[in-house]
């Protein structure tokens, strides 16, 4: 019985809302950190830290977009070098059924590999189709011929943004912050989130 009302006190209790020490709340940064961690998307650190500044690989990048777009059916394992007991395993083989990352041409995923901002930019073009808009943004530095286009539609669509310069950097390593502002846009809206107007409108 004593076990069973300190269960109950502790359902009781409200979360706690937590905070990363490198990453405030405010401002688009915090927005999109915050909001990704909230639905599951992103995780921090066990110090508290978000870490913005840290690379993604191909294996988180696998759990991230799994998780946002509820991707859930698992594929073949069509890699030499993807095992049963790599903790991004089970992530791989969903990307690898919905098609929106591929391996390499020697069969393998490489799953610890850095993701950069281009190759980030043609996944999430391959799973959500952007619409032309009139926003044009030049891009003045060199982005590789398989990526252009969807490299130009992120950057007009302000997602991915170019520096003072105009250059892009594609090839460079994406951000773990980087990745939040792009993903963020892609978070589900719950029908509760919705106002009253929006929800009565077709």
């Amino acid at each position: 019985m004593k076990k069973i009302c300190v269960l109950l006190m502790l359902l009781l209790i409200p979360s706690v809302a937590f905070a990363y020490s490198d990453v405030p709340k405010e401002g688009e940064l915090g927005e999109a950190v915050y909001a990704l961690s909230e639905k599951g998307v992103i995780d921090g650190y066990s110090d508290a830290t978000f870490r913005p500044d840290k690379p993604i690989t191909r294996g988180e990048l696998c759990k991230m977009i799994n998780v946002l777009f509820n991707f859930t059916d698992v594929g073949k394992n069509d890699f030499s070098d993807i095992k049963y007991d790599d903790w991004f395993y089970t992530n791989v083989l969903i990307a690898n059924e919905y098609g929106y990352i591929k391996g390499y041409t020697d069969g393998t995923f490489k799953g610890d590999n850095n993701v950069t901002r281009e190759q980030a930019s043609v996944i999430i073009d391959r799973i959500t189709p952007l619409l032309e808009i009139d926003d044009y943004t030049a891009i003045n530095d060199d982005v590789s011929d398989w990526a252009r286009d969807s490299v130009q539609m992120i950057a007009n669509h302000k997602l991915l943004k170019t520096d003072e310069n105009g250059n892009f950097r594609a090839k460079e390593n994406i951000t773990r912050g980087e990745l939040a502002m792009l993903l963020k846009p892609f978070i589900p809206v719950e029908r509760n989130d919705m106002s009253e107007g929006e929800q009565g409108t077709n």
